[in-house]
C-alpha cells in the first residue's frame, strides 16, 4: 500500500489508459480508508493524506506560487506586443516588431488579462472597470463584436460589455466567448460555434449555458469549453465531433452539438473529483483533474493528445497513463504542453521547428520531460502554432520553437533579455504574434538555470530562416529588382523584402590643398585627442601620431609633425611645432617667417619679416589682446618705419 503518490488520481501504480481504466484499486477506493492516528514528530500532512484522514476534505492540486503575486486593478500593468502587426497600423511605422514593443496605448488602459485566437489574428483584454477591449484582424465579419462589419481595429473598447464588469473572454479565429462577474456567458461571431440563431456582431447571452454556474472558457475553431473549477461537469459545445467528448466508445462522437462531457461512473460519481482545467485546440481537448490526472479526446494528429500511436481519434474521454500531478495544461495546433506540481514540463506532438523543446525535431506520441528545463520550475505554459512559452515563478519569459516574422528557430530555452527589467505575469499567442502582461520590477529579475542555452540567446540575428534566405537569393538572382535594376537583399521578414544598392558618387572630389592644386591630401577634419601635448616642454605626442608627414622632422620641432615637411613649397617659408621660437599656439612653441605681413590670433608669437632672427627678437614690441601678448612686426619694414596701430588698443 502506498501512500506517498496519492495526490494524483490512480497513484503510479494504478495507471490506467484508454477504455480498460481499473478503478476498482485506485485512489478513489483508497480514499475511504482511514489513516492511522498522525505522529506530530512527523512531518506536517501533505494535502492528499489529510484528504485520505478527512473524506469530506475537497483535495486540489494547485500550480506554484508567483515570487510576487500580480495585484489586478492596484498595480500598473505593461503590455508588450510583438511579431505581426495585425491590423497594419498597430505598431509605428505600420511595421512588424521583431522584440517585444510596449503598448503604451494599452498599459493605459490598465489591461491585467489578456486572450488571443490562436489560430487566428484578434486578441482581447480586460483593463480598468472590467471593460474588455479588442484589436486584430478577423476573416469573421462579427467575431470582434463591435456591431459593425469591421474585420480589423485597433484597440477599441466593445461597448455592447461596457455595462458588465467581464472577468475573463476567449476567441477563436471566427468566434468569441466572455463571461462577466454575475457568471452570465456571451457570445459572438459564428453562429456554428455560438449555436446562436444567426452569425452575431455583438454579444448575446448563451441561455443554455447561463444559470449552471460556469466560470472558465475555453475557445477553438471547432469547439468551446465552459466549467466550473468545483464541479466534475464539462460542458463542450460547437461543430459535432469526437473533441467534445460526449460519446460511450464508439469513437462517432454522434450529432450532438452541446452537452456534458461523459467521465467513467466512478469519476462523475465521486464528489472528491473537479475539473481545474481545460484547453482546446482544432478537434481535441484536454482536460485536468483536481487530482492532476489528464484526459483528452477528439483527434490524435500527431501524437497530440499525449495517448499513443494507437489511438487515432476517440470521442470517450482516455486518461493519459503517463502523466501525474498535473496542474496545467495547452493545447496547441499540432503540439500539447503541460505543467505539475513541481513546475516540470512535459511535451508531446509534432517536432518540426523544436517546438517540444527537446532539442531535436521528433514527433512524440506520449508526453517527454523538457530535460532543459530540469534545474527551472513553471508557473504557466502557452502551445501555440509553432513555439511554446512558459513561465517562471519570478517572472522570467522563456520559448522555443519557431518565432514569427522573422522564422528564427530555438532548439532550447530562450530567455527574453529585452524583458528582464519587467516580471511576466501572462502571455498569449495568436497565429502570428504575441502579447504579454507584466509590471516594473524594483531590480532585474535573475537569470534562470537553463541546461540548453539557444544561439539566439546570445545574438539575436545570427541565425536566419532558410525560407527567407532562399526568397532572398530568388529576387537577387532571377528577379528584375536584382537583374536589371541591380539591387541586392538585404533581409527579408515574412511579406516584406528589404533592399540596398550601392552606387559610385561621379560628383565627389578628394580636398586637395596647396600651391596649384599639388595634391597634398588636407589634414584630418577631427582634432586630436584632447590629452595630448604637441610640443614645447611636455613632451611631444606618441612616435606613431603622424598627421599627414612623410619624412624627417625639422631639428625645432617637438617630436610630430603637422602638415608634414612638403607643407613648405615657398623657400622663405617654414612651419615648425615645438621650437623654441618664442611664441605659442594652443600649447605649442611656433616660430613663422614670411616674406610679406602677417597676422597673429591669441597667442604669443614672433612674426619677422625678412630681417634675421637676432633682428626679430629685438624688433618685439609686446602688446596685450584677449589676455595673449602678440608683436607685429610686418614683412620687409624696418622697426623705426613701422605703420602705425589700428583701432586704439592698448600698448
Amino acid at each position: 500500500y502506498d501512500t506517498q503518490n496519492l495526490n494524483q488520481f490512480g497513484g503510479h501504480k494504478y495507471g490506467a489508459y484508454g477504455s480498460q481504466l481499473n478503478f476498482d484499486n485506485s485512489a478513489v477506493k483508497d480514499s475511504q480508508r482511514q489513516l492511522g492516528a498522525h505522529d506530530p514528530n512527523q512531518q506536517s500532512l501533505t494535502e492528499s493524506q489529510m484528504s485520505l484522514q478527512d473524506p469530506n476534505r475537497k483535495m486540489k492540486l494547485k500550480p506554484l506560487k508567483w515570487d510576487k503575486p500580480l495585484k489586478p486593478g492596484k498595480q500598473k500593468t505593461q503590455i508588450f506586443i510583438w511579431g505581426k502587426a495585425r491590423p497594419p497600423n498597430m505598431f509605428p511605422a505600420a511595421s512588424d516588431q521583431i522584440t517585444p514593443w510596449h503598448a503604451d496605448v494599452l498599459s493605459k488602459k490598465k489591461i491585467w488579462d489578456v486572450c488571443a485566437a490562436r489560430e487566428g489574428h484578434h486578441c482581447f483584454g480586460i483593463g480598468q472597470n472590467d471593460w474588455c477591449f479588442v484589436w486584430g484582424e478577423t476573416k469573421q465579419v462579427g467575431a470582434l463584436g463591435l456591431g459593425t462589419n469591421a474585420r480589423a481595429t485597433t484597440p477599441f473598447l466593445v461597448r455592447a460589455l461596457r455595462k458588465q464588469r467581464v472577468k475573463q473572454a476567449c476567441c477563436s479565429a471566427i468566434h468569441s466567448l466572455c463571461i462577466t462577474d454575475q457568471l452570465v456567458i456571451y457570445g459572438w461571431g459564428s453562429k456554428a460555434l455560438t449555436l446562436l440563431d444567426s452569425d452575431s456582431k455583438e454579444p448575446q447571452p448563451l441561455n443554455f449555458l447561463n444559470g449552471k454556474g460556469l466560470k472558465k472558457l475555453a475557445a477553438a475553431n471547432t469547439h468551446s469549453i465552459a466549467w466550473n473549477g468545483n464541479s466534475i461537469e464539462v460542458h463542450a459545445f460547437g461543430i459535432p465531433g469526437p473533441w467534445l467528448g460526449q460519446d460511450d466508445g464508439d469513437g462517432g462522437g454522434g450529432n450532438n452539438r452541446y452537452g456534458v462531457m461523459k467521465f467513467d461512473a466512478q469519476i462523475t460519481g465521486n464528489d472528491g473529483f473537479s475539473c481545474t482545467m481545460c484547453s482546446c485546440s482544432s478537434q481535441y481537448s484536454l482536460v485536468v483533474l483536481n487530482t492532476g490526472y489528464v484526459g483528452a479526446c477528439g483527434v490524435n494528429e500527431h501524437g497530440r493528445m499525449g495517448v499513443g500511436a494507437k489511438v487515432q481519434a476517440s470521442a470517450k474521454v482516455i486518461w493519459n497513463r503517463s502523466l501525474q500531478n498535473v496542474v496545467l495544461c495547452s493545447a496547441g495546433s499540432f503540439h500539447s504542453g503541460f505543467v505539475d506540481t513541481e513546475g516540470h514540463v512535459y511535451t508531446c506532438g509534432v517536432g518540426a521547428d523544436f517546438r517540444l523543446g527537446h532539442g531535436d525535431k521528433e514527433t512524440l506520441w506520449e508526453p517527454r520531460l523538457v530535460d532543459s528545463c530540469k534545474n527551472i520550475q513553471v508557473c504557466q505554459i502557452e502551445c501555440v502554432d509553432a513555439r511554446t512559452f512558459v513561465i517562471t515563478p519570478q517572472g522570467n519569459l522563456i520559448m522555443w520553437g519557431k518565432e514569427p516574422v522573422t522564422g528564427r528557430t530555438h532548439s532550447g530555452p530562450f530567455l527574453y533579455e529585452y524583458l528582464n527589467a519587467y516580471r511576466i505575469y501572462d502571455i498569449c499567442g495568436a497565429s502570428d504574434f504575441c502579447v504579454a502582461i507584466g509590471i516594473r520590477a524594483k531590480e532585474p529579475i535573475p537569470k534562470p538555470n537553463v541546461d540548453n542555452v539557444s544561439v539566439d540567446a546570445m545574438n539575436p540575428n545570427v541565425q536566419v530562416d532558410n525560407m527567407n534566405r532562399l526568397i532572398g537569393d530568388v529576387i537577387q538572382n532571377y528577379h528584375q529588382i536584382g537583374t536589371e535594376q541591380q539591387f541586392e537583399v538585404d533581409s527579408v521578414y515574412s511579406t516584406f523584402v528589404k533592399v540596398k544598392k550601392t552606387t559610385p558618387d561621379e560628383s565627389h572630389q578628394p580636398q586637395l590643398v596647396g600651391k596649384g592644386g599639388q595634391g597634398i591630401p588636407a589634414p584630418p577634419m577631427t582634432a586630436p585627442p584632447v590629452n595630448a601635448v604637441y610640443g614645447g616642454n611636455a613632451g611631444g605626442p606618441p612616435p606613431n601620431a603622424v598627421y599627414g608627414g612623410g619624412g624627417g622632422m625639422a631639428p625645432n620641432m617637438g617630436g610630430s609633425q603637422y602638415g608634414g615637411m612638403g607643407m613648405n613649397p615657398m623657400q622663405q617659408q617654414q612651419m615648425a611645432m615645438g621650437g623654441g621660437g618664442g611664441s605659442q599656439y594652443g600649447g605649442s612653441q611656433m616660430q613663422m617667417g614670411y616674406g610679406g605681413p602677417q597676422q597673429a590670433y591669441g597667442s604669443q608669437m614672433n612674426f619677422g619679416g625678412g630681417a634675421p632672427p637676432q633682428q626679430q627678437q629685438q624688433q618685439q614690441q609686446p602688446m596685450q589682446y584677449g589676455g595673449s601678448q602678440m608683436s607685429f612686426n610686418n614683412g620687409g619694414y624696418p622697426p623705426q618705419q613701422q605703420p602705425p596701430q589700428q583701432g586704439g588698443w592698448p600698448q
